[in-house]
């Protein structure tokens, strides 16, 4: 994969004082008990791959989303307090199992636009993150990315909202599963479709959008060609063209031997490499049941699976690419 998406990150009440950070985490430790793990999943994805683009989650619920920030001077210092996180691990370096310096750095930030998070004032919390970022850009010669995770428009129409945001990783999926292209394009002024990914869920197939109804029609989807005549004439026309990719949530649920073959699978595949023998079966077969709401975890209870070594023990079919990657992982605590 390009780029990973780590969840979890809130925005936690300090005095007052609304910082982006981790449960439990404090002025002096943000992330607070979640730290060692944030490090080791950065550590884990650049051994494999150095170039991969970390992005830091906002997530709903509770009273720790964009629902809390419901004043001005909160959202200014929710975004003061981005920028500082991403300044504060952009030198972090860290070892490898074989000695080699690993960079932690982190590259952006991601909203999930569902529940609480999704407030009229989101476009204007994003545009103070870009602009806050677009500062620490300069001072790091570092490219940070913004993006919004959406499962519908509510609330997007900010004139500088595409602007403000690098991609839309549409929600293609369970809430958003009657959504397109069409519609974000519709509807935030100036977006282009090189701005758009298609978002596709391995975590429960069958709610993809309509017409996803396996992997490779997941690509078909991110690779058409969509025309930008916008039908709303407050909207400047923009050149048009297939999409910037194709978003996959999730990676570590109970059903993760599924989910890690349909990303190998899939990147093989958008990346024109050639699919290690027998693996593009294997993800065909298992669309339709590999979730884990379609019987992709065989009825098994979640500890079962996570203190399995093999999900063969389970009854799981699992290309032997992966078998030792899975072996010698901790797979469900990364």
């Amino acid at each position: 994969m390009d780029v990973l998406f780590i969840c979890g990150f809130s925005s936690v009440d300090h005095d007052g004082v609304p910082m982006f950070g981790g449960d439990g985490g404090n002025k002096d430790n943000r992330l607070g008990k979640w730290a060692a793990r944030f490090n080791m999943v950065i550590r884990t994805a650049r051994s494999q791959n150095p170039h991969i683009r970390i992005i830091a989650m906002q997530m709903f619920g509770g009273d720790s989303d964009f629902a809390s920030l419901n004043n001005p001077k909160k959202r200014e210092m929710y975004a003061d307090s981005v920028r500082d996180f991403l300044a504060e691990w952009h030198d972090k370096k860290d070892q490898s199992d074989k000695g080699a310096e690993i960079s932690l750095r982190v590259d952006g930030y991601d909203v999930d636009y569902e529940l609480g998070n999704r407030q009229e004032y989101t476009p204007d919390i994003l545009l103070m993150i870009r602009e806050r970022l677009n500062g620490l850009s300069k001072n790091t010669h570092t490219k940070f990315y913004v993006s919004i995770t959406p499962a519908d428009t509510e609330y997007l129409s900010g004139s500088k909202l595409a602007q403000a945001v690098d991609y839309v990783n549409m929600q293609n999926y369970d809430g958003g599963q009657s959504t397109s292209p069409d519609d974000y394009l519709r509807q935030i002024p100036d977006l282009k479709p090189s701005q758009l990914i298609w978002g596709a869920t391995v975590e429960s197939p069958p709610v993809n959008t309509f017409s996803v109804t396996s992997m490779d029609d997941a690509i078909v989807a991110m690779q058409k060609e969509y025309p930008t005549s916008n039908q709303n004439p407050n909207h400047n026309p923009v050149q048009k063209g297939p999409l910037a990719g194709i978003f996959l949530w999730r990676l570590n649920s109970d059903n993760a031997w599924f989910e890690n073959m349909v990303h190998v699978a899939l990147y093989s595949k958008v990346q024109n490499k050639k699919l290690p023998d027998g693996l593009d079966d294997l993800v065909r077969q298992g669309w339709n049941f590999g979730g884990r709401d379609g019987g992709g975890n065989k009825g098994k209870d979640l500890s079962e699976i996570r203190n399995s070594d093999n999900p063969k023990d389970l009854g799981h079919p699992i290309h032997p690419y992966l078998e030792e990657d899975w072996n010698n992982a901790n797979w469900y605590s990364s």
